[in-house]
């Protein structure tokens, strides 16, 4: 090859590495300024497991509207690598949802939402996201509404202001949607294409709540969505078409949907770049650069110019007498290495050394703000140096117990707590809970390894599975090692049965016992209620309400007595002689042989002339209400006296052979009419309570 023809190639290659794109960091939603809320299940820092399914996914705009779901048979499951290689969270169609009510997410118009989503299958109507999670009608939706013939929908409160895009009904592709609503205009569109515009509800709340996968929070059957969610971006305030494609843009690249973006959108063939490519910088250090004295145990942080992520590389921690590595953190699978906001954490395995110098060192390629600018690093032992104080050898010790030793009257479903004299964290071994009377074990908790064991600060938290007996001393044991500080000196322990002891309380949990759970406006009737089941029988239907104190407008106009403890009461109106309504709770402790156990109601009568019989139960959870039960105090009107509320008291003793022994006790009374027209009972302040039964005691007879 001659010289001329080399130095033309060699030209032709200059060429185009001159003329060849250098584009830029990637934008991200963090750049957005009026970001409500973003949710991304490509972050697995964001998503709170329950074993495989999700119980919590966490906000990423920095407004804390946090999505949850505590039932754990409603939960959706996390799939990982899903698409683009990203992870999704996944729902089955059960009414499974994730959601947050109007205290946490409350927007109002205008507003802006995109949806990254795919359907697996498609029911009458499978909801993506509903704008809100309570009982009543909510905000926008957006659903495949298979009742018109396969279409994306978006639904407003009322509906004339729905609007459809049809979509076919075999399309089973992830899609991106866009729902802005501003006052009197709406405007909807999926990848960017298919749009449609038209007036919009100026009336509506916008977005109150939220729930995904469902609708208003499982209230509604038949709307469960069977699909995936891979990302929600809300955004307030008005979006110019310009930000509204550069999130298009941004999602499509990110989840590989790019391919279905209309000709001319100007992200159809890279993603937008950012307008960021500022790196960020160490604003501060802790423990500071050359400080002394620094705590062996503590972890090390850095705070940042701007947020950050993780990226690609190593921090190693080094010993300044030798430079010698103490540990080296691959900063993109080492669990202790975080990253929350601006602010990086390194937690070393195994406590520093008293006395001793460290300095700390940062890959170039390991530290990046979110729009992938990288952070310069530390290459010396300069920059972030210190040197540590003297070690802790002195073990902890505990400050106060709750309930205190040697108490009684401790609450039956309170958990254990044992504050200590400085801050303390897991070691291994055993907690267990035992019963004075004959030492036997109640509960052993691993403390390495049970959910019920937490430990915050300085104080350890003992969450029994089961609820406590009424009346029954306890003690709580701790193994040696079970608890250290955290230099890692371990707490001596308890081994006796008298340094933690305590007797349990006489009176049992009734749940909303004043019926305040559900608060009624004055004419609003109930059919369920938290807590409480509600019973109506015979012919009466929709009678049963939780009407405020004071006056009650409906029916006859009378005046509704005050409740007893100055509250709402539960109040059965109409009827006949064979219908009424009853109400009864299962608690949670059990019938115990040798225990006397009483029952008391305030009942009242609502009108001078009302006509009803009632009556007040105590029963276990295998009786049946109305026919079975341990003990039963009846009456009628002529008992009570209008306008006012007198307790009325049933009481049992359990016999050592009872065959119900053991079984949960159940509250349960209820009101019967005589007459149609003029019958209503009102029950109030229900307490439950047990006491042991002297040994020359009477057993009152049971049924």
């Amino acid at each position: 090859m001659s010289i001329k023809n080399l130095l033309g190639r060699t030209c032709l290659t200059l060429v185009f590495l001159l003329t060849a794109t250098v584009r830029g960091a990637t934008w991200t939603p963090a750049e957005l300024s009026n970001k409500a809320l973003w949710l991304d299940a490509a972050d697995a820092g964001t998503i709170t497991l329950n074993g495989s399914t999700v119980s919590q996914w966490n906000d990423k705009s920095g407004n804390g509207r946090n999505v949850a779901q505590s039932n754990a048979a409603k939960q959706p499951t996390y799939s990982t690598g899903y698409l683009n290689g990203n992870n999704a969270i996944s729902f089955d169609g059960t009414g499974r949802s994730l959601s947050a009510g109007t205290a946490t997410i409350n927007l109002s118009q205008p507003f802006n939402r995109f949806i990254v989503g795919k359907f697996l299958t498609k029911s009458s109507q499978s909801v993506i996201v509903d704008g809100n999670n309570g009982s009543g009608a909510g905000g926008q939706q957006v659903f495949y509404n298979g009742e018109s013939a396969g279409s994306w929908r978006m639904a407003c409160d009322a509906p004339a202001y729905a609007k459809s895009i049809s979509y076919g009904t075999s399309d089973f592709n992830n899609h991106i949607h866009f729902h802005n609503l501003n006052g009197a205009s709406t405007y909807y569109s999926i990848d960017g294409a298919t749009t449609l515009s038209g007036p919009g509800d100026p009336g509506s709340t916008g977005q109150p709540g939220i729930c995904i996968g469902n609708i208003r929070n499982e209230f509604v059957t038949g709307y469960g969505f069977q699909g995936y969610v891979y990302e929600i971006i809300l955004t307030t305030g008005t979006l110019s078409p310009a930000d509204r494609q550069k999130i298009e843009g941004y999602l499509a690249w990110k989840w590989g949907t790019q391919a279905s973006l209309p000709v001319g959108h100007p992200y159809e063939s890279a993603a937008p770049e950012s307008s960021d490519t500022t790196p960020p910088t160490i604003a501060t250090l802790n423990p500071t650069d050359e400080a002394t004295g620094v705590l062996t145990y503590a972890n090390l942080s850095a705070t940042f110019s701007e947020s950050i992520q993780k990226g690609t590389g190593n921090i190693t921690l080094k010993k300044s007498a030798d430079n010698s590595t103490v540990e080296t953190f691959d900063v993109a699978t080492s669990p202790r290495i975080t990253v929350s906001g601006a602010t990086l954490t390194i937690d070393p395995t195994s406590n520093l050394e008293g006395n001793t110098g460290y300095y700390v060192e940062i890959d170039a390629t390991a530290v990046k703000d979110t729009a992938n600018n990288s952070f310069a690093g530390i290459a010396d032992a300069a920059t972030w140096n210190f040197t540590t104080g003297v070690a802790d050898t002195t073990a902890p010790t505990i400050a106060t117990l709750s309930p205190a030793d040697d108490a009684t009257g401790a609450d039956l479903v309170a958990n254990l707590v044992a504050t200590f004299d400085e801050n303390i964290q897991k070691g291994t071994g055993f907690i267990t809970l035992k019963k004075t009377a004959d030492n036997s074990e109640v509960e052993t908790f691993d403390v390495a390894t049970s959910p019920r064991i937490t430990v915050s600060g300085a104080t350890l938290t003992i969450d029994p599975t089961a609820n406590l007996a009424v009346i029954t001393g306890y003690y709580v044991q701790i193994a040696p090692a079970a608890i250290q500080d955290l230099s890692g000196n371990s707490f001596a322990g308890i081994a006796d049965s008298t340094t933690w002891n305590f007797t349990t309380t006489s009176s049992i949990t009734v749940l909303d016992p004043s019926f305040q759970s559900n608060v009624l406006a004055d004419g609003a009737y109930i059919t369920s209620a938290s807590n409480w089941t509600v019973a109506e029988f015979g012919a009466l239907t929709g009678r049963v309400t939780w009407n405020p104190s004071g006056f009650f407008t409906g029916d006859d106009g009378d005046g509704t007595p005050l409740g007893a403890d100055q509250s709402q009461v539960f109040t059965i109106f109409g009827g006949d002689s064979s219908s009424g309504a009853r109400l009864y709770q299962d608690t949670t402790s059990p019938l115990a042989a040798g225990m006397t156990y009483t029952l008391t109601v305030a009942v009242g009568r609502r009108l001078s002339g009302d006509a009803a019989s009632w009556g007040i139960d105590l029963m276990t959870t295998s009786q049946t209400p109305g026919s079975q039960y341990l003990a039963r105090l009846t009456g009628t009107y002529a008992d009570l006296t209008t306008g006012q509320f007198v307790d009325k008291v049933v009481t049992f003793t359990a016999p050592a052979d009872h065959p119900n022994l053991g079984q949960n006790l159940r509250v349960h009374f209820w009101s019967q009419g005589i007459d149609a027209s003029h019958t209503s009972t009102a029950f109030d302040n229900v307490r439950l309570s047990a006491a042991l039964t002297p040994p020359n005691g009477t057993l009152i007879s049971f049924f």
